[in-house]
């Protein structure tokens, strides 16, 4: 009956009799005072039942509605224009239209009738400062030409997971599945091993693997440049260094060792900017071939990375390289926000 009241069982009374009388629809709607259309309705019904009269509609449960689907237009007009808005403010908003509706009523509405969830804002990836000093960078370094670019060595960590994958085994169709022989054990809190890497145009550095379970820290860092990074200038044919701006890597120790040593390196490497450094496409590449080894122990996958690491295809670190002055001009597209740049993979 949509909105309208419940018929009375004295008014469903007066009805029947007045049928029985046979007084038309329009004299019996100007004596109940219902509608034409309850009339008819309830006179159609009195007259199929007979003698024994028709039998009440069950009351309906609940309470009676106090919005209309205007009430919910007007709510979805300002959701529209403050997407953030909760429910107790909506309510504050429109102290006549939801006067008697409570907060927990609104917040029905909306999930409900209108389809909203909500959802938890998510932390902005770059700010806003950050933005402005990545236009900046990008500014400075876009017209740098290729054989600059080729004389970078890019470097950074990664961390990989000692995980229980063994590989893909091949089985019949009638095995059991739940046999011990197919299945295996897993660890809720696996160990993990820290690597560092370096890479430039005419190839790949040496590859160092901490220990399990270790990360860097200053000192340790230190300590590796101090041992490693002449090698990989030497194999890589670089002359400019590039690292990330982690605490470990823009401490004054680190900063002040490479300048006694008098090593070329960007100084002005924007924070939180892994998205336009090439080594970090290395780094998931490196993840995705991991799945098809076996990585259930440390030895394992130490052996796993060396010998990914070892079998890059010359052409794609040449495109990885290259591929830096594109990554900025997507940047300063973008005004500094995070990028998302893919490259295909070649791995011999």
């Amino acid at each position: 009956m949509g909105l309208g009241k419940d018929i009375s069982k004295y008014q469903l009374s007066v009805i029947a009799a007045l049928v029985k009388e046979g007084k038309s629809s329009k004299e019996i709607s100007s004596t109940t005072g219902l509608s034409m259309r309850s009339v008819q309705r309830w006179t159609k019904r009195c007259l199929e039942a007979g003698d024994v009269g028709p039998e009440l509609p069950r009351k309906r449960p609940g309470g009676i509605r106090k919005t209309t689907p205007r009430t919910l237009e007007i709510l979805q007009r300002q959701l529209d224009r403050e997407p953030y808005i909760s429910a107790r403010e909506l309510k504050k908003k429109n102290p006549q239209m939801l006067a008697n509706v409570s907060v927990r009523t609104v917040q029905r509405l909306l999930h409900d009738d209108l389809g909203y969830r909500y959802l938890k804002p998510q932390r902005k990836f770059i700010t806003a400062r950050q933005q402005k000093k990545r236009v900046w960078f990008c500014q400075k370094y876009i017209a740098l030409n290729e054989d600059k670019w080729k004389q970078v060595l890019w470097s950074g960590e990664a961390t990989f997971t000692i995980t229980s994958n063994q590989g893909k085994i091949k089985i019949c169709s009638d095995t059991d599945l739940h046999s011990s022989r197919y299945n295996e054990g897993t660890v809720k809190h696996t160990d993990s091993v820290v690597v560092w890497g370096a890479f430039g145009y005419h190839g790949v550095g040496k590859l160092v693997i901490l220990p399990k379970n270790v990360t860097i820290n200053t000192e340790k860092y230190l300590e590796l440049l101090a041992d490693h990074l002449e090698d990989c200038f030497e194999i890589c044919q670089s002359e400019v260094y590039q690292q990330d701006g982690l605490s470990a890597h823009t401490g004054r120790l680190v900063t002040g060792w490479l300048d006694f040593v008098g090593i070329e390196y960007i100084k002005d490497w924007p924070d939180n900017s892994l998205d336009i450094s090439p080594i970090e496409n290395l780094w998931a590449v490196m993840k995705a071939n991991l799945r098809k080894n076996d990585t259930s122990s440390y030895s394992k996958l130490v052996a796993a990375l060396e010998d990914i690491w070892s079998n890059f295809s010359p052409s794609f670190l040449q495109n990885l390289a290259l591929s830096v002055p594109h990554r900025l001009k997507i940047c300063l597209k973008k005004k500094g926000d995070r990028i998302r740049y893919s490259l295909s993979v070649s791995i011999q």
